[in-house]
């Protein structure tokens, strides 16, 4: 079997050509990218590449493999696929001898500085919002895309709350860990978002979390694993008190329960391969 990943590609469409030459079946691993939000940016060139190309390479795969149910409904609502659909999250890989201890004193955010997916403009205003006596620090964290780290260094010298707000660059192995364990708590207000692994693995460690409604934020949040807030500056403010309480700790218990029960990479292959098992002996 062979599994192709993401989407809208004409590299992918080739290769699943190939595979059905050759008579080797494919899975489409989505990474997201058929979700609503997703489809509603260049909608029109999308729809039109959809009815010549995507939609025929999504009907000829053996599966479409996505992360929570939300994709699957988007696929039957949005672009009217009926198809083969296994459901398994991101799995995490994470360190038993990590443990959150908080001691760092800092709101931390990791991942790829895209500032519309992963509402980093609504994490700055929402700081800018906590009155200065109890605005936390906050610390971003993660590789630049297309030059937008410094449109959110612009956007944290326009608020006025650069002694607040540190940017910094990637970071991986131990100093990751020591960074996401020291932290008082973790945010992440993407406006969408496939199954980000930052999450997952601030869960594993149990760091209490903010998220917002995308499809890992619901997963975590149903479990009573995270905060949950609109992608809303303002309700991002009002939340930050709760998420530096001592009430989140418990939020955080929960949190790394959850991740090593349902998002280690041994439950998320055994979930896949059964699932693949499945629809290939149907």
């Amino acid at each position: 079997m062979v599994v192709i990943h993401g989407g809208w590609l004409l590299g992918n469409i080739a290769v699943g050509r190939v595979c059905l030459r050759a008579r080797v079946p494919f899975v489409i691993t989505t990474h997201g990218v058929y979700i609503r939000e997703v489809l509603q940016r260049r909608a029109l060139r999308k729809r039109l590449w959809s009815a010549g190309l995507e939609r025929g390479h999504l009907a000829r795969a053996a599966a479409v493999h996505v992360f929570f149910p939300e994709e699957q409904e988007s696929l039957e609502h949005a672009m009217k696929m009926r198809v083969p659909t296994i459901v398994a999250p991101n799995g995490i890989a994470y360190s038993e001898g990590v443990a959150w201890n908080g001691r760092g004193g800092y709101l931390l955010w990791l991942g790829r500085f895209d500032i519309n997916t992963k509402g980093l403009d609504l994490l700055v205003r929402a700081i800018e919002r906590v009155p200065a006596s109890d605005r936390p620090q906050l610390r971003l964290h993660g590789p630049d895309w297309r030059g937008q780290k410094d449109r959110v260094r612009g956007l944290v010298s326009e608020l006025g709350v650069e002694p607040w707000v540190a940017i910094g660059g990637p970071v991986y192995g131990k100093e990751k860990w020591r960074l996401i364990s020291n932290a008082s708590a973790c945010a992440y207000p993407s406006r969408w978002d496939a199954c980000s692994v930052s999450v997952a693995e601030a869960a594993a460690v149990g760091v209490p979390i903010l998220v917002t409604r995308y499809p890992l934020g619901n997963f975590l949040a149903a479990r009573d694993a995270a905060i949950q807030v609109d992608a809303n500056a303002l309700r991002i403010a009002e939340a930050i008190p709760r998420l530096l309480s001592s009430e989140a700790a418990e939020i955080g218990r929960n949190a790394s329960i959850v991740a090593r029960r349902d998002l280690s990479w041994d439950a998320v292959a055994a979930s896949w391969v059964d699932q693949v098992a499945g629809i290939i002996d149907a």
